[in-house]
C-alpha cells in the first residue's frame, strides 16, 4: 500500500489482508532453523499464526510470545523479553533468532535491539517492531528482510567475495502466500534448467551470501522491491523486475526479461519443455471444448496480492480462458506495470472498490472469480448460480489445498487450466 493511501479496519478485511506483524514473521519463518519471538500479548501471536499455518504446519514449533500483561506495557517489556528468550533457547540454539513487536510492545519505546544486544546470546539476531504503523503483510514482509541484511551486515560479509557466474537471488517469494510453496520449487526448477544457480535465501548462509549473485530477480513486488533496491544502493547490485510466470507463453516471456540481462546457456531446454507443454493444453482443450463449449465467461474478476492478480491476469485471457470483460482488484500499487490485457484495474483500498457491486450480473451471465473465501462470501450474496471461483489467495477456509502443484510456470500452466476446466464443468452442470 502506498503512502498517500490509509487502510481503514473495514478497507483490510475487503483486501484480503493482515498485519505488519505476520508478514514480518512470514520473513523469518521462511529461513531455515529460525526460531520466532513475538513481543506481545495473546491475540497478536494466534492471529498471525492462524494465517502462517496455513504455510507450515509445523511453525507453531519455531514461533513462541512473550504474552505481555498490563504491568509491561506500563514499565516495559525487558524482563518479558528475556524470559521468552531463555524460554526459546531451551530446546538449542536456531541459526537465526527473530524478534518482533507488535503495536502495543512498540509504544512502550524499549530499545529492542538494544536488549538483544545486551543479552550477548551469540547467535545470529533481528529485532524490529513490526506495529500497524508499518502497514500490511507485504510491507511487514519487506521491512523484516531489509532489517536482517542490515543486522546481518550483509554488505560487510559480501566484500572481498567475488562474484559467482550466473548466480541469481530470488527476492519477494513466500510459502507463506497461497500455494506459495509449490510457486517457489517451480521457479527454482525453470532457472535450475535454464542454467541458473539460485539462491532463494532460505537460510542464514545464503542470507549472507545474497551480495554474490549477480542479479537480482524480483518475483512478488510488494514484497523483493525495497530489498533489491537497498542491494543495489550498498552492493551496486543489478536487479529485475520481471513479474511472475503465468502460462507458457507467460514463462516464455519471464524467462526471456531475465535472459536478456544474463543470458542463460539453457534457454532452448527450458523452450523446448514449454512447446512440449503448449501442444498438450491445445489437444486437450480442444476436446473439452467440443463436450462442454469454449471454456468463457462473460466476466471475469481477479481479486489479490498485487503481482499475483496483474501477472495472472495477462495469462487468464491470453492463454486460459475467453471473457468479455476482464476485472482486476489489486491488493497492492506497484511501482511497475505487469497486465496490458485487463479492461479495468482497481485497487482494494479505494472507497469505491466494492466486490459486490462488482458481482452485480444479469440473470444470463456467467461470472468467474479468482480470489479468496471473503470475496467469494461477498459474492454468495448474490444468489445466482450463474458463479465458478478459483482460490488464488488467502484466505481459502472454504477449499482444500494438499497436493503441492504449482501455479506458476510450466507445470502451473496445466494446473491452472485444470482448475479453470473443474470450475466451468461443475457450473455447467449446476445449469
Amino acid at each position: 500500500m502506498s503512502d498517500k493511501h490509509t487502510a481503514k479496519w473495514n478497507d483490510v478485511c475487503n483486501r484480503t489482508d493482515s498485519c505488519a506483524l505476520c508478514g514480518a514473521a512470514a520473513w523469518a519463518a521462511g529461513i531455515e532453523n529460525s526460531q520466532i519471538l513475538v513481543n506481545g500479548p495473546l491475540w497478536c501471536y494466534f492471529y498471525a499464526m492462524r494465517q502462517l499455518e496455513c504455510g507450515d504446519v509445523h511453525l507453531s514449533e519455531r514461533m513462541h510470545m512473550t504474552q505481555l500483561d498490563n504491568t509491561a506495557i506500563i514499565y516495559g517489556s525487558e524482563k518479558c523479553i528475556s524470559e521468552g528468550v531463555e524460554r526459546v533457547l531451551a530446546n538449542g540454539k536456531p541459526d537465526l533468532l527473530f524478534v518482533e513487536n507488535n503495536c502495543s510492545a512498540g509504544l512502550i519505546g524499549d530499545d529492542l535491539i538494544g536488549i538483544i544486544r545486551e543479552m550477548d546470546l551469540k547467535i545470529p539476531c533481528v529485532a524490529m517492531d513490526s506495529g500497524g504503523t508499518i502497514g500490511g503483510f507485504a510491507e511487514g514482509f519487506s521491512r523484516a528482510m531489509l532489517k536482517t541484511f542490515e543486522q546481518l551486515d550483509v554488505g560487510a560479509f559480501a566484500k572481498n567475495k567475488t562474484t559467482k557466474s550466473l548466480r541469481v537471488n530470488l527476492l519477494g517469494v513466500t510459502k507463506f502466500y497461497y500455494n506459495g510453496e509449490a510457486d517457489l520449487s517451480e521457479l527454482v526448477r525453470i532457472l535450475t534448467l535454464a542454467g541458473y544457480e539460485v539462491n532463494t535465501l532460505a537460510s542464514v548462509e545464503e542470507i549472507l551470501e545474497a551480495g554474490q549473485a549477480e542479479l537480482n530477480i524480483v518475483c512478488h513486488e510488494e514484497l523483493g522491491l525495497e530489498a533489491a533496491i537497498y542491494l543495489e544502493k550498498h552492493l551496486g547490485m543489478k536487479y529485475i523486475c520481471p513479474g511472475l510466470p503465468y502460462g507458457c507463453y507467460g514463462t516464455k516471456k519471464w524467462l526471456e526479461k531475465i535472459n536478456a540481462i544474463l543470458p542463460c546457456p539453457n534457454l532452448a531446454e527450458v523452450s523446448k519443455e514449454i512447446k512440449k507443454m503448449e501442444l498438450f493444453l491445445t489437444k486437450r482443450n480442444s476436446d473439452f471444448a467440443t463436450l462442454w463449449q469454449t471454456l468463457a465467461y462473460d466476466r471475469i474478476i481477479i481479486s489479490g496480492p498485487g503481482t499475483t492478480v496483474q501477472c495472472m491476469a495477462d495469462a487468464l485471457r491470453e492463454e486460459w480462458v475467453d471473457t468479455d470483460k476482464l476485472i482486476v482488484v489489486s491488493q497492492h500499487r506497484l511501482k511497475n506495470e505487469y497486465c496490458n490485457l485487463q479492461d479495468v484495474l482497481l485497487y482494494a483500498e479505494d472507497e469505491d472498490t466494492n466486490i459486490q457491486n462488482l458481482c452485480a450480473m444479469k440473470p444470463e451471465e456467467n461470472l468467474l472469480l479468482l480470489a479468496s473465501s471473503n470475496e467469494y462470501m461477498e459474492m454468495r450474496l448474490a444468489k445466482s448460480n450463474n458463479i465458478s471461483r478459483c482460490h488464488i489467495a488467502l484466505p481459502a477456509v472454504d477449499s482444500i489445498l494438499l497436493n503441492k502443484l504449482p501455479f506458476m510456470g510450466i507445470k502451473g500452466s496445466a494446473n491452472m487450466l485444470q482448475n479453470l476446466w473443474n470450475a466451468f464443468v461443475e457450473l455447467k452442470l449446476k445449469q
